[in-house]
């Protein structure tokens, strides 16, 4: 992660070394112009400064983003072969333009007159062709564009959710070009509408320019800069819509909400990450250039061949050298714009399912924890709740300053009036001496707070409180919300933090699970240890008093069996799932969702626990079936 966050600082700091060194060039022509690139470097020391905490953050996503992608090294060798394709669409795109030109070329009588003039043969009829066919043209590109983003989006995402994703690649290559190339076409089409209109609107702003005719090239020109503005912030936006297709198989337009939401959440955090990245990645692409472009100039400079002006007066040592640069810049760029679908990944399902991540990678789990409680504690506490922030160390709720931590760490009202509260009682600590609110908790809560209390498990107790208070996050419910778990069982949790996007999808994989035709749910039908398709009238609540079956279906899934278990009852058989080419994203979508609502039963299951003075109960084997 060092070697991340050392590109970024790097990357930042070249920008203010290029902003001072534009400025001392301008100086000697143009002082205002040099006083502008000044005030762009202060902008920049600026902003450095202000983005210091989060650079760690961004570092530790661009570690991940290379790792995921190194353990799938196919995917860099798919990224070449979308290049020919692309070449091969443009060729095959030109002969097509040319041979609907000379269709309307030759239906032309004035065609020579109109060429002689420096214009297009065909009229208004060709006008409309050119407008179709540029859209053909860019509509193409986007879409092996979007296949290529949403087949790294799934590559990446398998890899947070598994640690083995031995078929990743395959696989979300496999969705992008069937269930999910609809949504693909669909958000390439208004990306490809504005650059056709971008591209007629500059054409016309040149023409008008060659004309003498300034009003018009104003006009053109506004347009472009308008339309430019646009296009740049639909491909934005559609690059994170995109990793939502990927990851999740969404709609395009399910996906846009997803994207909406993410953003009015962590808006600025996702801009600011990626901005932070996306520098050091173009910073190292252009060294990359540079390099490749020295290379070029030695090897013209120094071969055995006699190198010479061509025609053009031109040297071939500069060709060579510019060639070598183009290239080493593009293949950099290319590896860029995968790492950047990567990070767009990584801080996606980090936002809406880390604690899958926790369970399939924990070592890098828990240094992008770290990283992101050194610049926001209280953000991770309120989006993913009390359970993911349990990192929250003794040491932030001791000493002076412990009252004020615990009121920054704590989402809740009540919980803020409670720690409050404690700074005015007189305590003990665990021998019985007393202490101040600040460092210890009295057994008797207070009660005018008029909140009933759960909390969460940890290790390590505080005073004659232990059974009531731990170092972790507490959760507080209300005291009819309190009678309603001890006197009826059932209640509404809100607050659980499992993430909507996740939500959602589980319920649109179902319904498309239970819209298939009964042949096809069959295959599915759930086993002896009940997992898998339940059709109607299969399960009964309550067979004494029931003539017949629920009126319902259902689909069972368990956690998977370790091998130690598969000897033991109801574990000799694994889960059961739709075939992966009807239904590609019902497993992995429902295994997430399984794992989310596992670990948040967990957690409520501790929390009953220490409410009732048995801490640690649910962790004995068996005791709770994880």
């Amino acid at each position: 992660m060092a070697c991340a966050e050392n590109m970024i600082r790097f990357a930042l700091w070249m920008n203010v070394g290029m902003m001072f060194g534009f400025a001392i060039m301008s100086m000697f022509v143009n002082p205002f112009m040099g006083l502008f690139f000044l005030l762009g470097a202060a902008i920049n020391i600026c902003y450095i400064n202000a983005v210091q905490n989060r650079i760690a953050f961004a570092s530790a996503h661009l570690k991940l983003a290379c790792v995921a992608l190194s353990n799938h090294k196919s995917i860099f060798a798919l990224a070449l072969l979308f290049i020919f394709v692309q070449v091969a669409w443009l060729v095959t795109w030109s002969l097509s333009a040319v041979g609907v030109y000379q269709l309307f070329r030759s239906a032309d009588p004035s065609c020579e007159q109109e060429e002689s003039r420096g214009e297009l043969c065909g009229g208004a009829g060709f006008n409309v062709t050119i407008f179709f066919l540029l859209v053909s043209v860019y509509w193409g590109q986007q879409v092996i564009q979007n296949v290529m983003t949403c087949t790294v989006a799934g590559t990446v995402a398998t890899w947070w959710y598994n640690a083995r994703t031995e078929s990743a690649v395959a696989g979300s290559l496999y969705r992008s070009l069937t269930s999910s190339f609809g949504s693909i076409c669909f958000g390439s089409l208004i990306v490809a509408v504005l650059q056709a209109l971008r591209t007629i609107v500059r054409t016309i702003k040149n023409k008008a320019a060659e004309d003498d005719n300034v009003a018009l090239a104003c006009v053109a020109c506004l347009a472009e800069c308008i339309l430019n503005c646009i296009e740049s912030l639909v491909e934005y936006f559609n690059m994170w819509a995109y990793t939502y297709v990927g990851i999740y198989g969404f709609d395009f337009r399910s996906a846009g909400k997803a994207v909406m939401q993410l953003f009015d959440s962590r808006g600025w955090t996702a801009v600011i990450n990626d901005d932070l990245s996306s520098t050091a990645l173009s910073i190292g692409a252009f060294g990359v250039g540079v390099l490749t472009g020295v290379i070029g100039l030695v090897v013209a400079k120094f071969a055995p061949v006699d190198w010479t002006k061509n025609t053009t007066g031109i040297s071939f040592v500069v060709i060579f050298g510019g060639l070598g640069f183009i290239a080493g810049f593009s293949m950099a760029m290319i590896l860029a714009n995968l790492v950047i679908t990567a990070l767009h990944t990584i801080f996606v399902c980090f936002a809406e399912d880390p604690v899958s991540f926790q369970r399939s990678h924990p070592e890098h789990y828990n240094e992008l924890i770290l990283t992101w409680r050194h610049f926001q504690p209280d953000a991770l506490v309120a989006a993913y709740g009390s359970y993911v922030a349990s990192g929250v160390t003794a040491a932030q709720l001791q000493g002076a300053d412990a009252v004020t931590n615990a009121i920054k760490l704590c989402q809740y009202p009540a919980c803020q009036a409670f720690f409050a509260s404690l700074a005015s009682l007189k305590c003990t600590d665990a021998a019985g001496n007393p202490v101040s609110g600040a460092s210890g908790v009295c057994s008797a809560l207070p009660k005018s707070t008029g909140v009933s209390m759960f909390f969460a498990s940890a290790p390590t107790r505080v005073g004659s409180c232990g059974r009531y208070m731990s170092y972790h996050i507490p959760i507080f419910v209300d005291l009819i919300s309190l009678k309603a778990c001890m006197e009826v069982g059932f209640f509404y949790l809100e607050g659980h933090r499992i993430p909507i996007a996740l939500q959602n999808a589980v319920y649109e994989q179902l319904k498309q699970f239970f819209h298939l035709p009964e042949t096809e749910k069959r295959k599915a039908s759930a086993d002896k240890n009940m997992r898998g398709w339940a059709p109607m009238y299969e399960e009964t609540l309550d067979p004494a008093h029931q003539s017949k079956g629920d009126t319902k279906e259902a689909y069972h899934v368990c956690r998977p069996s370790l091998p130690d278990e598969v000897h033991l009852p109801l574990h000799d058989t694994d889960n059961v799932f739709p075939d992966a080419h009807t239904l590609p994203q019902f497993k992995p979508v429902t295994t997430a969702y399984f794992n989310a609502m596992s670990a948040l039963g967990l957690h409520v299951a501790h929390l009953f626990a220490d409410a009732a003075g048995s801490p640690g109960y649910f962790n004995a084997p068996g005791m709770f079936d994880r």
